[in-house]
């Protein structure tokens, strides 16, 4: 009965050691999960570059995406605007340089 005392208080003894040093970090026992919203749209970047898309620049990643999420709402006239704005941001206009 003694030694099952013992190795109460000892068990207690270290519980409460473990409960008092604090860690300087939040939450390091776990990472937190992102949401199904966030998984779903860096999977759908990842199928949108993929290794032969590298090169794509941003404005042109940027438009393709929004594409992608808002095809329902999308009209003919939100696609050409969008692929206009692209193209002025990636193309520079050298020829006035001489």
């Amino acid at each position: 009965m003694r030694a099952a005392q013992a190795n109460d208080n000892a068990l207690s003894k270290k519980a409460r050691q473990r409960t008092t040093k604090a860690s300087k970090y939040e939450e390091t026992g776990r990472i937190p999960a992102t949401s199904g919203v966030a998984e779903r749209f860096f999977s759908m970047v990842k199928c949108s570059v993929g290794y032969l898309r590298k090169s794509m620049s941003a404005s042109t990643l940027e438009t393709v995406l929004f594409l992608k999420l808002n095809w329902d709402f999308v009209t003919l006239d939100s696609v050409a605007a969008a692929i206009e704005r692209s193209n002025d941001a990636e193309y520079v206009d050298y020829s006035d340089d001489e």
